[in-house]
């Protein structure tokens, strides 16, 4: 639950920073270059790649238990690209000097905070948006 109120504080603090609104960020996102993620996005991406599998495996073999592990991964992952970003300025999920990078990153951020909401959407677990 904490990184998906992570995920919600990124995108409600670039609506600031960017000094737009949820519209214009939704096209800003819709336009993103993808390709300006850096090798250290790849693990979280491959990560949420990973959860159309992981729910098929989880129905098929009924283990729901699948689903918190992968949870426990994607969280992970999140959190250390989060913390990466604390340390070094050019791993940061909004870079206001760099609208192309950070348009791109926002993507990221909205598609694991999708990946999040899904998974606890089945596990009856309530997605909050704040801590």
């Amino acid at each position: 639950q904490y990184a998906f109120a992570r995920t919600c504080s990124i995108l409600r603090h670039a609506l600031s920073v960017l000094e737009t609104t949820p519209e214009a960020l939704k096209t800003l996102m819709d336009q993103a270059d993808l390709a300006r993620l850096l090798p250290e996005d790849h693990t979280l991406i491959k990560q949420l790649a990973l959860w159309p599998r992981t729910l098929e495996l989880a129905a098929l073999h009924q283990e729901p238990h699948r689903i918190v592990f992968y949870l426990m991964d994607v969280a992970h992952a999140f959190h250390h690209l989060w913390h990466l970003g604390s340390s070094q300025h050019a791993l940061r999920f909004l870079a206001p000097e760099d609208h192309a990078l950070t348009s791109a990153r926002l993507v990221l951020v909205t598609g694991t905070q999708n990946v999040l909401r899904s998974a606890f959407d089945i596990l009856g677990v309530e997605a909050k948006e704040t801590m």
